[in-house]
Order: C-alpha cells, then sequence, then structure tokens
C-alpha cells in the first residue's frame, strides 16, 4: 500500500465541556499497525485528497472492529461534507445495539 498524504485524525471522547479534545494525527501506515495489533480509538476521521487510501483505511478499521453480522445494525458512515456538529455529536453517543 502506497502511504501518501492521506492521514486519520483521532479525537478523544468529549470531556464534560461537550467538546472533543484532539488527539495526534496518524499515517494510513501507523493505522494499519495499530488495527493489526487490535487497538481501536473511540472516532476516527480521515482526511486527505487520496480517496483511495481513505476507503481503504476505512474498510480496515471495519474488518477490524465490526462483526460482519452486525454491520446492518452497528455501522455508519458519513461524509465531513454532509455532517454537522449536532449530527455527529448523535452519531458518536449512540450505543451499539
Amino acid at each position: 500500500m502506497q502511504i501518501g498524504p492521506t492521514s486519520v485524525r483521532l479525537f478523544a471522547p468529549p470531556a464534560k465541556t461537550g467538546t472533543f479534545r484532539p488527539m495526534p494525527t496518524l499515517s494510513v501506515a501507523a493505522l494499519r499497525k495499530e488495527l493489526k495489533a487490535g487497538k481501536l480509538r473511540p472516532v476516527y476521521y480521515f482526511h486527505g485528497p487520496e480517496e483511495t487510501l481513505k476507503e481503504e483505511a476505512a474498510q480496515a478499521l471495519l474488518d477490524t472492529a465490526l462483526d460482519p453480522s452486525l454491520r446492518d445494525f452497528n455501522f455508519d458512515q458519513r461524509s465531513a461534507q454532509s455532517l454537522d456538529a449536532e449530527s455527529l455529536h448523535a452519531l458518536v453517543n449512540t450505543l451499539p445495539m
């Protein structure tokens, strides 16, 4: 897999103030390494110009984090262009089924 300028931005769960605390940015290679070790973060935000790398990273995350039989109930993927702050807050605070 080629490593380009696409990266993963991580965010910690909201503090008592209701705001997200930024965490370090990961390269796609670092994300794959963490996923291979079974390490999952609470929220991932994929950004960068390379759509293929973002799609591959999202698929690797999905394959690691969620049993295929549960995806219909516990998976929601959104694009930043169509997601406002209130909707994001609701998504990350929804308990899995």
